[in-house]
């Protein structure tokens, strides 16, 4: 009886060390998420060191900034997709950090300036941002096409037209064939209703980037001409964009974009043949069905009952 008592009942606490020990079940709840950070972050640095053993210094700055670029990239992407509370400003202030730590590795490398700048404007520090910029294109002397485009992104997000106009030119200059600034300076003048303008840059920016061929590109070129009227113009250059390189002739925006223009003006038997030669995977694929029972089938005079 007594060797039951003591072994197979544990004795009884005060209220005191109930009272402890719930604490520390509470505790060890909060600290859970704390707990695979940091098994996390662990296990990262155990793999930068791995990876570290063959390689030269040089190699080693560059591996261990491309990790924690990831990391930062990430905590970005949770920062924009979280609601406002502790979370979200818990991924800011993880993201800020991390970028911060790759430009003290490295205080030229331009990913880091590009993407601690993206947040900034992104929580709509622009003061912050415009120094950071300025301090970038000092530490690169200004060849780094990357941080001229953001920049000149972030004065568009403010509206300040013709600031953000200089830093798309100052990209170009930097490197001729960067298509993100090329799009991004037609977007602006599109915006400010200078539809010929924008064409001619979006033009300017597919003859500069025919090595590394943009389907965004010809998709803004051709709806800025659908909108200016010029139909036949439009076709020309999504025709165009079906014979450049496999990134932009196999695009969903380029085969989406140019059946879509058809099938307003009439053109079903164009709106079919574009279907047949788009990718099977291709997302257009969702609205051919709609467009056929909708549109498709009102053009051509075929009969529109659905059945069951």
């Amino acid at each position: 009886h007594l060797f039951v008592q003591s072994h197979r009942f544990p004795a009884v606490g005060t209220f005191g060390d109930y009272k402890q020990s719930g604490q520390r079940r509470h505790l060890s709840l909060h600290s859970t998420t704390n707990s695979v950070e940091m098994v996390e972050r662990e296990l990262e640095n155990r793999r930068i060191e791995d990876t570290s053993k063959s390689m030269k210094p040089s190699q080693i700055r560059r591996v261990n900034t491309d990790f924690l670029l990831y990391r930062a990239r990430s905590e970005r992407r949770a920062f924009r997709k979280q609601p406002d509370g502790y979370s979200r400003e818990r991924a800011s202030m993880n993201a800020e950090k991390i970028f911060k730590r790759c430009l003290s590795m490295n205080p030229t490398d331009g990913r880091a300036y590009v993407g601690l700048g993206t947040l900034l404007m992104n929580q709509k520090r622009y003061g912050e941002g415009e120094e950071l910029y300025e301090e970038a294109t000092r530490m690169t002397a200004g060849s780094n096409p990357y941080i001229w485009t953001a920049w000149a992104n972030l004065h568009a997000k403010q509206s300040n037209v013709g600031r953000a106009r200089k830093l798309y030119e100052g990209a170009v200059t930097a490197k001729s064939s960067h298509a993100a600034a090329w799009h991004g300076w037609g977007l602006l003048e599109k915006r400010q209703g200078n539809l010929r303008r924008a064409a001619d840059i979006f033009t300017k920016g597919i003859r500069n980037t025919e090595d590394a061929a943009n389907p965004y590109l010809y998709q803004s070129l051709g709806l800025v001409l659908e909108q200016m009227g010029s139909i036949d113009e439009a076709r020309q250059w999504y025709m165009r964009g079906t014979k450049a390189s496999p990134l932009v002739s196999n695009s969903d925006a380029l085969w989406h974009t140019w059946p879509k223009m058809e099938g307003k003006h009439g053109n079903a038997d164009v709106v079919r043949t574009c279907t047949k030669r788009r990718l099977p995977s291709s997302k257009v694929t969702i609205h051919i069905p709609v467009w056929e029972w909708g549109e498709g089938q009102a053009i051509t005079k075929r009969p529109t009952a659905v059945q069951d």
